[in-house]
């Protein structure tokens, strides 16, 4: 019963817009956290990092670069899901406007309409895609000190927390390319999620079954060229 109830509640989950780019966000800022922890944890990579003269600049300089790198992770893994929580408010405003529907899914072309609203005049989402650009550029600066902290003891873990930073950027450049400027690649990933498009529309997260997910028109799909066929 529990595995059947985890399952649904996934299901639902992923039926949702950027449940991708939620689940990157837990796992890579989660991972980045632990690293930033175990590097302010480990003395000998402090005291190492230290070259003669320099007193104790280099573990203030490693300190603050790491504060701040947690503090981008944190706000990573607390403001994705309310990302996702703005959009999905969206969709079903975009759906009450329009009145009863006999589908309980939502067209692609609306799923990204309403991810293009919001991360164009959302102001609270405007503030984030700046602050994750600043995360890329704080995150550099701390290459010297990864550099300096290769022939340490525990070096790696300064060189996980900045790589990590960057992929987390990388994937949310990439999520925000895909479902707010690039129609063919939303498309495209809900041919490839559903594994039964040759003979029903395209439904992206599961949206058969009675739960909410989103449903392509295979006609426009047909139009497009993308080899989505399904009965009409």
């Amino acid at each position: 019963r529990c595995l059947v109830d985890s399952g649904v509640a996934w299901s639902r989950f992923a039926a949702k817009p950027l449940s991708g780019l939620v689940t990157a966000a837990v796992l890579l800022s989660l991972t980045e956290l632990y690293f930033c922890v175990q590097s302010f944890a480990a003395n000998s990579l402090l005291q190492c990092l230290n070259a003669p003269g320099d007193g104790d600049s280099a573990q203030l300089g490693l300190r603050f670069w790491l504060c701040f790198q947690m503090a981008f992770a944190t706000l990573n893994l607390c403001f994705v899901p309310r990302l996702q929580g703005k959009v999905w408010e969206r969709l079903q405003q975009s759906r009450d406007a329009e009145g009863p529907r006999p589908s309980a899914g939502f067209d692609l072309e609306e799923a990204q309409t309403s991810c293009q609203h919001v991360f164009l005049y959302d102001f609270d989402v405007c503030f984030y895609c700046v602050a994750l650009v600043v995360s890329v550029l704080w995150g550099s600066t701390g290459s010297a000190l990864v550099r300096r902290g290769r022939l340490c003891p525990q070096g790696a873990y300064l060189a996980y927390a900045l790589w990590l930073g960057l992929a987390f950027a990388l994937v949310a450049f990439l999520f925000c390319l895909s479902w707010v400027g690039c129609t063919p690649c939303t498309v495209a990933a809900a041919s490839n999620a559903d594994g039964t498009a040759e003979e029903e529309p395209a439904t992206l997260g599961g949206g058969g079954g009675g739960g909410e997910g989103f449903r392509g028109d295979p006609s426009a799909a047909r139009q497009e060229g993308f080899g989505l066929v399904g009965q009409p």
